[in-house]
């Protein structure tokens, strides 16, 4: 019986080791294959940038270029898409997403080298209206209907921070010179600034007398003047405007009034996105001109 007991053990022993020896072959050859798939990143990455910099040598030379597609990424049937970021850094795509079935609101990560890899987060519970991603770190900021700003983590999915906002909010943005702050544009036209050191209160809420409370923002840009002070250029439906943070703390307001440029006529119609080139201190409206009807005409 003994004899027998010790021939089984020995027996399972050496099932046992076989295993083992059998895992270590595996776990060789997966560390293998991921050296091979970072190792092909890496040249995918320099192909890439070899590429964007003979494009913009031949361009400088040449002149403009025609756009090529170059991947595709098949949406889900399931779901929705409304605003997008890149991080090209991470080689990165997240775009903002709503479950039909489940009703549920948050953003898709896509990768670029393989866009058939993607992961979904659930982040929100209505809809999400501006997404932005951080230049520097694997962040990123959303804000929603639902009244919230959020600060999510790309490296494991999870919410770093939230912060309750008063109204809807409508845009968001990081700023580039200061990696501590964070904007919301409220659907009320208040500009919210936090501070991600300070998660009990907003920094600043800024809401001039003379602007409409029925005018969200829509878009916000964070730029300086002279190096020195920050601007955050602010537009909404009906009218665009400056923040300027001084030096001494205080804050001031500045309307920005868009003109015709031949006549000096004020431009009306309507402002659906507003954009700040840095290099050369511009800005750039989006504007759908109102259109006139003759009444006598039937």
């Amino acid at each position: 019986m003994i004899k027998k007991l010790k021939e089984e053990i020995r027996s399972f022993k050496q099932v046992l080791d076989d295993c083992v020896q059998e895992t270590s072959i595996v776990q060789f050859q997966l560390q293998q294959c991921r050296n091979e798939l970072a190792k092909i990143k890496a040249e995918e990455s320099l192909e890439l940038k070899a590429t964007s910099t003979m494009a913009s040598m031949e361009s400088s030379i040449t002149g403009p270029k025609e756009f090529k597609l170059c991947r595709t990424f098949s949406l889900e049937s399931s779901e929705k898409y409304r605003v997008l970021t890149v991080l090209p850094s991470y080689h990165t795509i997240v775009v903002s997403v709503e479950k039909k079935q489940s009703c549920g609101y948050g953003l898709r990560k896509i990768n670029l080298f393989d866009t058939e890899i993607s992961e979904y987060i659930n982040l929100h519970s209505n809809w999400i209206k501006d997404i932005k991603s951080s230049s520097e770190r694997y962040l990123i900021l959303s804000t929603s209907l639902d009244k919230t700003l959020k600060l999510t983590s790309l490296s494991n999915n999870v919410t770093v921070q939230t912060y309750s906002l008063d109204a809807p909010g409508w845009s968001c943005a990081f700023d580039e010179y200061n990696d501590n702050l964070l904007y919301c544009g409220l659907a009320n036209n208040t500009l919210m600034v936090y501070d991600i050191r300070n998660t009990k209160s907003p920094l600043h809420k800024l809401k001039d007398s003379n602007l409409s409370a029925l005018a969200p923002i829509h878009s916000l840009n964070i730029g300086r003047l002279n190096d020195s002070h920050t601007t955050v250029l602010c537009s909404n439906l009906k009218q665009s405007y400056v923040w300027t943070f001084e030096n001494d703390h205080s804050v001031r307001f500045n309307p920005i009034v868009l003109n015709a440029g031949k006549n000096n006529k004020k431009k009306s119609g309507t402002l659906f996105q507003l954009k700040h080139d840095s290099r050369f201190q511009t800005i750039s409206h989006l504007l759908q001109k109102r259109k006139t009807f003759d009444k006598s005409k039937k």
